[in-house]
């Protein structure tokens, strides 16, 4: 919802003729409500919209215990499949979950961290680098490249739930 607001902050800003200090050019408010209208050929007044997400699939490497690991949810065949695959602690696991814990873990709120880079990395020698993968429908894709705190009290709490 903060990134929402931000946005539409940023247009009015936009329309209202004030300069932002990310290059975006200083426009004049337009005189009649019908001569209001939006560039989208320029990059910096299109706004990147987030399409349906099917598949999650997540690489989590790094950290002080040298981790490696593979996380996947996706639905196959008309089944939700979560899939853990940890290298170094040689644990694998592959779980048929509920279609309402596969729309839970895919509607997770990513807006906030689609091409972002986390300000920390390669400033900690204990680093985990994420490369989390949206897949959606059409067969595009977006990247995170940051922690996102409520996919992995998700992710875990599957894991918990079905482990043995």
């Amino acid at each position: 919802m903060k990134r929402i607001a931000a946005l539409a902050f940023s247009a009015v800003l936009m329309l209202a003729g004030c300069e932002q200090a990310n290059g975006v050019k200083k426009t004049p408010l337009p005189e009649k409500k019908s001569q209001l209208s939006i560039d989208v050929t320029e990059p910096q007044t299109a706004l990147h919209v987030i399409k349906h997400v099917s598949e999650i699939n997540i690489h989590e490497v790094g950290g002080e215990d040298g981790r490696d690991y593979e996380w996947s949810v996706s639905r196959t065949d008309g089944k939700n499949v979560f899939s853990f695959n940890g290298d170094r602690i040689n644990q694998s696991a592959v779980y048929n979950i509920t279609d309402e814990e596969y729309e839970d873990i895919i509607t997770t709120d990513f807006t906030e961290y689609i091409g972002k880079k986390d300000e920390l990395e390669g400033q900690v020698c204990d680093w985990i680098d994420y490369d989390i993968i949206l897949g959606h429908d059409d067969g595009s894709e977006d990247i995170c490249e940051v922690y996102v705190p409520e996919l992995w009290k998700k992710l875990y709490g599957i894991m918990d739930k079905y482990k043995e």
